[in-house]
Order: structure tokens, then sequence, then C-alpha cells
């Protein structure tokens, strides 16, 4: 194949634009929603306890008296 038969691409020699980075919007969605998943893991675990008897042997046998 001869040099006049290699065509260059057009965008070759293209500057790459530069990102102008992520919006303030993002930024709140993404540590909302980071809040959200931790304050969940947090009343589940705060909740966990609630309504449990120790051993679990003992989970079927609910005292009467």
């Amino acid at each position: 194949m001869s040099e006049s038969h290699v065509h260059e691409h057009p965008l070759h020699d293209a500057p790459v634009p530069r990102s102008s980075g992520m919006p303030l919007s993002v930024r709140v969605l993404i540590f909302g929603s980071l809040f959200l998943v931790l304050m969940q893991g947090i009343f589940t675990v705060v909740s966990s306890d609630f309504g449990r008897i120790w051993p679990s042997g003992d989970s079927a046998k609910i005292p009467l008296k």
C-alpha cells in the first residue's frame, strides 16, 4: 500500500476537550444517597435487637409468667 492511499482520520490531530468536572447537584445527590444508605444501616443495626431472645435455642420459647 502506498502512502497516497493512507488516509488520516480527520479528528486525529484535534485536541481532546477537557472535562468541566461534576456539577454541584451531582455531588449533592451522591453525598445525600450515601447519607441515606448510612442512616438505613444504622437504623437496621439499632432495631435488630428488638424482639430477640438470646440464645437462639430459646427464641421459640416465650415466658408466660
